[in-house]
């Protein structure tokens, strides 16, 4: 029942405003996508200013159940008097209150009352009403339910199926009520229960507080919590105030938005069909089929149970349908809702509980995580209808708020609210959950790729690689027409939480030439040295090859090994002795950072040594030379938005900008010129908005220009593919080079139709197996300006254009691209990383 301010259902994250206090003795938890992590925020009031908080305590306490009080407690069980089998879910209600609970899978029941004698209402739709007067709580109620059948054949069916006029009044009742609805209250009791295939692995219990506001949304104070001995409370997780309420317009369920079975154009995404009639208080109940009519759509499918006369729904029985999926490496999600609903004698129609069974399977050739089975079950009592509500609930954005009043107080679940009663399973696991056996140990994977897998109660391992701010060893490794092989490595320092130093070393056995070089860097606290974000400073020497054109798509370290293996080499080289100075501000508020950098570099030509390569018999070009040169410059870059992740494997929403700057007069060296370019990313999303991941456009702006001198190894690179890979942001047509001039525009495009081809074809196992369509492009062209010099890939002026098609979600990680030239001949197919988001 999590409601954003126009009453629609909200999960996921919130945002993080700050340490404000909103009520004494009152922390925050944080809800983050379908799991909640904890921040606290507040601790318990001091004594300087706690008589001034008095007058906040009192108002608090208002809000609080009366329960908080009651001492007696009536128990029972609810069976059908012919068979004598339980009633699961059975509704109980205090005769004249909101108040009440249901029963236990098992049937059985505990209510909490203040006074006795109260009467009973016990209702289960096909049964009889049952009213009974309970005087005293020292027996267990025994409530026999007596069923009530009633015959098809006293609905006549004409043509059109009678469901579509019954869910027509129940949609226009439903907006009548709605609008006299502002706020509530109720308390709230809920179970989670997470098992593996060996039995009951966890159990979470709270109970809370719900209010919602139909402007400001939902508010959850949690009064208790009770758990497993083999977790800690901080991650207990249980709570009412962010499930879905399903008798709202639009449902959020694992990240779909679900259109609900009573929004205003349901009958637009679902066909319903009368099943049976039931009977309740000698009143008909229509059990009504809910069936996808659009297929593609983020919908449910299963049954609601709909009052004759109200119009309104008693019970709904979904499961969503065949539209939501999810992508590799989830094999199998299973997810089934159940929730009642009473007006307890007024006009709006609430949920009494939510009842969610699910089962989640992932894993992929090499690794596999034991199933989740998991359950929750919540019931919502007392409750007061458009009452006040007090700002302070509000004055952060925070979904659940831990009243550390109550639960300091050391009162028990029972003393505090009214927890349905444990099923014997559960009774057993409190018992005997082992307090050393953590859900990590419950979850590992197995296969042989689960070595590779560090769970949370593992120390991380020693990293190695080209992370950045790894730590330890790191090997270099590369082999290319200038260096032979070149073997050599990094080795960063561990030692400091904010500092990284790292040196480096290596040999190359074509130019018989060392390369060397040390690097520093500083990062500051988050808040940084102007308060706006993390500040950082950086100074280095280096003095090694350099690629022209090198980019972060392909690094040397990636493109030296294909020469090996007959390939042409994709760069032209030079070596670069450099020392520069850099900064970097971060600004929070803005998603921006400025980044600084003064370089000072000395440039010189190298010559081929070898075109060796195992297959044997090609010749690699030969590599220009370059005049020996200095080159000192300032540049200065702007980034905002996403940071950049590589190879399009997720959709991004960034701008970067660059301007370097080299001018004898003020720094000294050979060069004169400025530098710009541009990197803009943009995702559109166009179709099937309700999904999980929509289709989407995704477009990556390349464009740079100049002025004064250039020299070679500034000019502007657009990759083309490396072999069989080619990523998003590359010219896929073009196979072991890139595109490199002074002066160059160039825009990629891909639409992501995701599985929903499969889907209207009715393919869905293949849609199941995550895999999809991408229609790709791209369109630029080049400005040489006479400044080509020596490169190989500085052609003349030309433009470039390209379409394809691409089949993405293979094995789960791989897509396969094709790619057809435009402008002249060309066809060429391979392979890149697939866009998971």
């Amino acid at each position: 029942m999590n409601y954003r301010a126009n009453g629609t259902p909200n999960i996921g994250r919130l945002a993080d405003n700050g340490n404000e206090t909103i009520l004494p003795g009152i922390r925050h938890v944080v809800p983050y996508s379908d799991s909640i992590i904890v921040i606290i925020y507040t601790s318990f009031c001091n004594s300087e200013n706690f008589l001034m908080r008095i007058p906040a305590i009192c108002a608090f306490l208002l809000l609080l159940s009366p329960q908080l009080f009651a001492q007696t407690v009536i128990t029972g069980r609810v069976t059908d008097a012919e068979t004598g089998e339980s009633l699961p879910a059975a509704n109980i209600q205090i005769m004249d209150t909101y108040r009440g609970t249901i029963t236990n899978m098992e049937g059985f029941f505990e209510l909490p009352v203040e006074t006795l004698p109260v009467t009973l209402i016990i209702r289960y739709i096909g049964y009889a009403t049952r009213n009974i007067q309970v005087e005293q709580a020292s027996q267990p109620v025994d409530v026999l339910m007596q069923p009530v059948t009633i015959d098809m054949d006293e609905v006549v069916v004409t043509g059109k199926d009678p469901a579509l006029s019954i869910m027509e009044k129940v949609i226009v009742r439903k907006q009548l009520w709605r609008k006299d609805l502002a706020t509530y209250t109720a308390e709230a009791y809920t179970r989670q229960r997470l098992e593996n295939n060996d039995g009951i692995v966890s159990i979470t219990e709270s109970v809370s507080r719900v209010h919602w506001d139909r402007d400001r949304g939902t508010r959850e104070v949690l009064m208790s919590r009770r758990q497993t001995n083999n977790l800690a409370e901080s991650r207990n997780f249980a709570g009412a105030g962010y499930l879905p309420n399903l008798y709202d317009d639009d449902i959020e369920i694992a990240g779909y938005r679900l259109v609900g079975v009573t929004h205003p154009d349901a009958l637009k995404f679902y066909d319903f069909k009368l099943e049976g009639l039931r009977n309740i208080d000698d009143q008909v109940i229509y059990d009504i089929r809910v069936i996808p009519k659009r297929r593609l759509q983020p919908v449910f499918e299963g049954m609601v149970s709909v009052l004759a006369g109200e119009y309104a729904l008693l019970e709904v029985d979904l499961k969503p349908g065949p539209a939501v999926m999810f992508p590799p490496p989830v094999k199998q999600v299973d997810l089934h809702y159940r929730q009642q609903f009473s007006n307890f004698g007024g006009d709006a129609w609430l949920p009494v509980d939510m009842r969610i069974e699910g089962l989640i399977d992932i894993g992929f050739v090499g690794l596999q995580i034991p199933t989740i089975i998991f359950a929750q079950i919540s019931g919502l009592t007392d409750y007061r209808i458009n009452i006040e509500l007090p700002d302070s609930l509000y004055r952060v954005q925070r979904l659940l708020i831990v009243d550390t009043l109550s639960t300091r107080s050391g009162k028990t679940l029972e003393e505090l609210g009214q927890p349905l009663p444990l099923t014997m399973a559960e009774k057993t696991a409190y018992d005997e959950v082992d307090s050393t056996k953590t859900l990590e140990d419950a979850f590992r994977p197995t296969g042989f790729l689960a070595g590779m897998v560090t769970t949370g109660d593992e120390e991380p391992r020693q990293r190695s690689g080209l992370a950045r701010f790894g730590s330890g060893f790191e090997p270099v490794l590369w082999y290319n027409r200038v260096d032979a092989l070149h073997i050599g490595g990094g080795y960063e320092s561990p030692y400091w939480k904010r500092m990284r130093a790292r040196v480096s070393l290596g040999y190359s056995t074509g130019s018989e030439e060392w390369g060397y070089g040390a690097e520093l860097n500083y990062r500051s606290s988050s808040r940084g040295l102007f308060g706006t974000g993390r500040t950082g400073f950086e100074t280095g020497y280096r003095n090694n090859t350099a690629a022209i054109g090198e980019t972060g798509n392909y690094p040397m370290a990636v493109t030296g090994i294909l020469p090996l293996f007959g390939a042409r080499d994709y760069y032209d080289y030079f070596r670069n002795e450099q020392v520069w100075f850099g900064m970097e501000q971060r600004v929070r508020s803005l998603r921006s950072t400025v980044r600084l950098r003064v370089n000072h570099e000395v440039h010189s030509g190298l010559e081929q040594t070898t075109s060796y390569s195992i297959p044997g018999g090609k010749k690699q070009p030969e590599n220009p030379v370059i005049e020996e040169a200095t080159l000192r410059s300032a540049e200065i870059r702007l980034s905002i938005g996403d940071t950049p992740v590589p190879f399009g494997v997720v959709g991004q929403n960034n701008l970067q900008l660059s301007v370097e700057h080299s001018d004898p007069a003020l720094f000294g060296g050979d060069f004169d010129f400025t530098r710009y370019s541009m990197t803009a990313a943009i995702r559109i999303p166009t179709f099937y908005k309700r999904r999980l991941f929509p289709n989407a456009l995704d477009m990556q702006l390349m464009a740079g220009t100049y002025s004064g001198e250039l020299p070679a190894q500034r000019f502007g690179t657009v990759d083309g593919s490396l072999g069989l890979f080619r990523p998003f942001g590359t010219l896929r047509s073009l196979t072991n080079r890139p595109v490199m001039a002074p002066q160059y525009a160039f825009l990629f495009w891909e639409h992501n139709f995701r599985t929903i081809p499969f889907e209207a074809l009715g393919m869905y196992g293949v849609a199941r197996r995550g895999l999809g369509l991408v229609v790709h492009g791209a369109s630029g062209r080049t400005w040489q300006n006479g400044q080509s010099g020596l490169l190989r890939y500085a052609g003349s002026d030309g433009y470039h254009h390209e379409v394809g098609l691409s089949l993405i979600g293979i094995f789960g990680i791989l897509r396969f691209d094709t790619a057809l030239r435009l402008d002249e001949p060309g066809f060429t197919a391979g392979l890149g990383i697939t866009r998971f988001f």
